[in-house]
């Protein structure tokens, strides 16, 4: 830690840390500190962005409502959070316990290299701060949200690498769909999927 992040001069005796009255320096708390000094800048939905986010969760596209139904309220057995920020990014689906970021793609982001590099860019700095990052297309979720359950719920109980094949359509669980299943029975179907995909037994 470099000198000129402490004041040069000591407190005389019985001052401590304690500011002579009058003083207008700020407060840690309301952004001040001692010179020198960086606040940390904080990393997950940060003030600036919140309308934004607000907007997106008010406007989710189809795909979005479908996955959201399938993952809130710890249905895969982890709490998913939905819009949500992390540095100047805001991502579609964030599971905190698992440091997993969902994607899901539209056709926007297939169509031009600009539009690849960008996400390959975008996933690069993610998972340069630690996270996993999941992509999947607008067209799975709406074709194959089974395989897509199966393929998250393979990563968040430890049985899979984060981008294996998807499972296709109807496959496991005897061609249940996990949307007709009850709240309570589809992590078991899921579960037993991904368990006979990755050959680890029912």
């Amino acid at each position: 830690m470099s000198d000129d992040q402490f004041d040069s001069a000591l407190p005389l005796p019985r001052e401590g840390t304690r500011e002579q009255a009058g003083t207008d320096r700020p407060s840690p708390c309301q952004g001040g500190g001692r010179e020198g000094v960086k606040e940390p800048v904080r990393l997950f939905n940060r003030p600036q962005y919140k309308a934004r986010r607000i907007s997106l969760r008010k406007n989710q596209t189809a795909p979005e409502q479908r996955f959201w139904r399938s993952v809130r309220q710890k249905q895969l057995g982890v709490k998913f959070r939905r819009q949500h920020g992390i540095g100047h990014y805001i991502v579609d689906f964030y599971c905190p316990e698992k440091r997993l970021v969902v994607e899901l793609d539209g056709e926007s982001h297939f169509i031009t290299a600009e539009a690849k590099n960008r996400d390959t860019r975008r996933d690069l700095e993610l998972r340069e701060l630690g996270l996993t990052v999941m992509r999947f297309s607008n067209e799975d979720i709406m074709h194959n949200l089974e395989g897509v359950l199966a393929v998250v719920l393979g990563f968040v109980n430890g049985l899979s690498d984060p981008t294996p094949a998807l499972p296709l359509p109807g496959e496991g669980a005897d061609g249940a769909s996990h949307s007709d299943t009850c709240q309570g029975e589809g992590q078991e179907v899921i579960a037993s999927t991904v368990k006979e995909e990755l050959g680890y037994g029912a």
